[in-house]
Formats: C-alpha cells, structure tokens, sequence
C-alpha cells in the first residue's frame, strides 16, 4: 500500500505543480514542491510542519546534525529553527516532489483536550526536528489532503478534517512529544521561535 500511496502522491503533485518551484495551494496549510536538478543548501527557517517526499531525497542540516530524509521517512518540525536545507536526488526525468503541511497550535491542544496522548514515553524535551519512517495511515491522510485540491469546494468543508487527522496521526505516533512544543505556547519552544523570527 505504501508504494502504491507515494506513486499516487507523486503523480498528483506532478500534475498541481507542473514546473519547478514552491507552489501554494487552495489549501493555505499545504505548500507543493518540485525541482528537477539537486540544489545547493540554502539558509531558510522551518516553521512547525510535516514534510513528505513522495520523489526524490532531501538533507536538512541544523547546526552540525543532517537529517536525510525521502519517500520512505518523513520530517517533523515543532518549532521555528534556522536550517540549511538542499535537495541532493532530483533529476529531470524523476523530479524531486515534496510537500510541506504547517501544523496548527491550536489543533494540537484541541487534541490534547479531547484526550489524544504522545505514544512515547515521558522524558527530556525532545529536539524540535526528527526524521521518521512513514506509516501507511499517515500516508494515506496526506494522500486525501492533496486529492482535495481537484474539488476546491471539497477542499474548503473537508481540508479541516483531514488536517485535523494528520494532526492526530502525529501525536499519537512516536514523535508525539515533539508536538507538546507545539502545543506549549508560553514554553521554551516557542520562546526560541519568537527569537528567531526577530533575528
């Protein structure tokens, strides 16, 4: 299942993007990305998001750590950091083909209130960046979330829903902690983002 969601995903992020580059979407929370030549590391700061490659490979470097990541792991982010990140496998014939799901606060907490739990046991605060093998349920959500921008009217009463499922998918997965950050909006978390946003 997992091969036959990522050719499905790759195609249709193929067929919205169509040329290299960043490419917004009627769904604000999700961003397209395709490119067809390996880039060179570029500076940039992640906001919390999830994202996925359904083509390709990407290298996310955070002070001296890289995190590799492809069609096989995903990328949490769960607050603000300044990273380099580069494409390292991406040609014309495969373009690399990505996405980018911002993660909402409130949501998280939301979750939290109904009683949604961090399937991870309780420790340090954990690292505001992972690198994670995707699971087929979580796929699948990402999946639907980008089918929905063949309806847009569908898009507007059922893109909530299903951002509300990844969001969930996450927390309740193995980098549930992470998403704590998220939700701790007077923590350390997000105190750092303030000050990297005013740097």
């Amino acid at each position: 299942m997992g091969a036959t969601r990522l050719g499905e995903l790759a195609a249709m992020i193929e067929r919205f993007t169509g040329a290299d580059g960043a490419h917004a979407t009627d769904v604000p929370e999700l961003t397209l990305y395709r490119l067809s030549a390996a880039t060179e590391p570029v500076a940039l700061v992640y906001e919390p998001s999830l994202c996925v490659i359904a083509q390709g490979s990407k290298d996310v470097r955070l002070a001296d750590e890289v995190y590799h990541y492809d069609p096989a792991h995903f990328l949490l982010v769960s607050v603000d950091l300044p990273v380099a990140g580069c494409v390292v496998e991406a040609t014309a014939a495969e373009p690399y083909l990505g996405l980018r799901v911002s993660l909402d606060p409130a949501t998280v907490a939301e979750l939290l209130a109904d009683g949604a739990a961090a399937d991870a046991p309780p420790g340090p605060p954990a690292r505001g960046l992972a690198v994670t093998p995707a699971d087929p349920p979580l796929l699948d959500a990402v999946a639907r979330l980008v089918a929905l921008l063949d309806c847009p009217r569908d898009a507007a009463a059922l893109a909530p829903l299903v951002l509300r499922e990844i969001t969930y998918r996450l927390l309740t997965g193995p980098q549930g902690l992470r998403l704590l950050q998220i939700a701790a909006s007077g923590g350390p978390a997000r105190r750092v983002a303030r000050a990297v946003r005013w740097l």
